[in-house]
């Protein structure tokens, strides 16, 4: 009773036996035998008859830049000149759209005018030559093609073949011939571009029946990408000159209304500004020095030397302060002088000291001379405290203002530049009494002329001696 319900239990409709199995196959050995062998030789004539594909891998880092150094400055400069201009926009072509670029019908009809060397068969020929007559297929393709395909094959042979020349209608829409469809979407399948947007890596893989030709084609869609993108860019740029060139000929337009205008503005209040800034002059009261000073710094030439001039009637150190700044400072030359003149003037002991400073500045040091050597008697020793200065350049221009003085005064003070330890102020200082005509000191000179330790100074003094005696 046990023993039976057990075999119930283990037993299975469902049970494949492994005996029964091969003895089924050995019954059929032959039938097995001939699919395997039916199959391996459909296997081998497949695939020594599927031409082989050689694939080429193209790795690119893209950098995309869209806000140049370039942009930056045009955009400050061209808010300086008032301008208003924004060149911060992004820019329309980025990297990520480079694959659609190259799967795009212009790109492909270009590329598929390219001429390369095929080894098979052996001859130089376009690539929409070579996809759509030459390119090798398998067996299994020309079978497709002449059998389920064939009537679509007739209908192709008996359609008229158009030219290769694409062509486009008035409104610039391209046309281009069902081979040239055919062979674009091969190239597609052939020419398979990625981008990374985290790495901004660009690859580009390739695969022809030809080594060389894949790794040409390569070659060719970096370049005609390349060159697609600088053409745009170039463009672009292009664009943006002649914009900003439009936009600085208004600015220039602009301001050259906005000058007519000022000057004839100008032209019409002549007068009445002159007039205002001699009553200013007038008054004494300190309340009409601010406005005066005001007008050292008016763009407005005529106003700044007018101006100037009446402050030379006013003896204030803050007037002396701005006519020392603005004779050290001021860009207009002829303001410069006018300047020196007034410090000439006024004749304070603070206006001569900014005069015996001024003589160090090249540009105007002759002016500052000629207005220290145009004081009166009682302002010469404010001149001579300038010989206490260590610079040779303002000793030398005090000397040069005292001989232009030309009196007892002046002459005494140059005679004691005649024990100044540096011997360029002795020669300075003799040169400067041959020029008077003072000789009280020829004793004093003949002295140096035997005993100075420099021989300069001797020489000089020498010739001195023998052209006075």
């Amino acid at each position: 009773m046990n023993e039976h319900n057990i075999k119930e239990i283990n037993y299975n409709p469902y049970e494949v036996r492994l005996s029964a199995l091969v003895n089924i196959i050995w019954k059929h050995k032959i039938l097995f035998i001939k699919f395997i062998g039916l199959s391996f030789i459909v296997g081998l004539i497949f695939a020594l008859s599927t031409p082989l594909e050689y694939k080429t891998r193209t790795t690119m880092l893209v950098l995309n830049e869209n806000y140049s150094a370039l942009s930056g400055l045009l955009e400050q400069f061209g808010g300086i000149a008032g301008m208003g201009l924004n060149l911060k926009e992004e820019d329309a072509l980025t990297p990520s759209i480079y694959p659609e670029i190259a799967r795009s019908t212009p790109f492909l009809l270009l590329l598929m005018q390219q001429e390369y060397y095929f080894a098979k068969p052996d001859t130089v020929v376009s690539l929409y030559t070579y996809l759509h007559k030459l390119k090798p297929n398998s067996l299994i393709t020309i079978l497709l093609k002449y059998s389920i395909g064939l009537p679509i094959q007739i209908k192709e042979w008996l359609k008229k073949k158009p030219t290769w020349a694409k062509t486009t209608n008035s409104l610039g829409i391209l046309h281009t011939s069902s081979d040239e469809e055919k062979v674009m979407q091969e190239l597609k399948k052939r020419i398979l571009i990625n981008y990374n947007n985290k790495t901004n890596i660009l690859t580009l893989d390739i695969e022809m029946p030809d080594a060389s030709v894949s790794a040409l084609l390569s070659d060719t869609i970096v370049k005609l990408l390349t060159s697609f993108i600088c053409d745009y860019r170039t463009q672009k740029v292009q664009h943006d000159l002649e914009f900003i060139s439009s936009q600085h000929e208004e600015a220039r337009r602009n301001f050259e209304i906005a000058q007519k205008n000022l000057a004839l503005f100008r032209d019409e209040n002549k007068d009445i500004s002159s007039a205002a800034i001699k009553s200013l002059g007038k008054i004494k009261s300190n309340e009409a020095i601010n406005p005066l000073l005001n007008l050292l710094k008016s763009h407005d030439e005529t106003n700044k030397l007018l101006a100037i001039e009446v402050l030379s009637n006013k003896n204030n150190d803050e007037i002396i302060e701005a006519l020392s700044w603005v004779a050290s400072t001021d860009n207009n030359f002829n303001v410069k002088i006018k300047a020196i003149e007034s410090l000439s003037n006024i004749g304070s002991k603070k206006s001569i000291d900014t005069l015996i400073k001024l003589t160090a500045d090249k540009e105007i040091r002759e002016f500052a001379i000629k207005g220290l050597s145009k004081q009166k008697i009682q302002n010469i020793f404010f001149i001579a405290q300038g010989l206490e200065n260590k610079n040779n350049t303002i000793k030398t221009a005090i000397i040069e203002a005292l001989c232009r003085m030309k009196n007892n005064a002046a002459s005494e003070i140059i005679y004691t530049c005649l024990d100044d330890e540096d011997p360029d102020i002795k020669i300075i200082a003799i040169q400067a009494l041959d020029k008077i005509g003072n000789r009280t000191q020829e004793k004093k000179i003949a002295q140096l002329a035997l005993n100075d330790p420099d021989e300069r100074v001797r020489f000089v003094a020498n010739e001195f001696l023998k052209i006075n005696n």
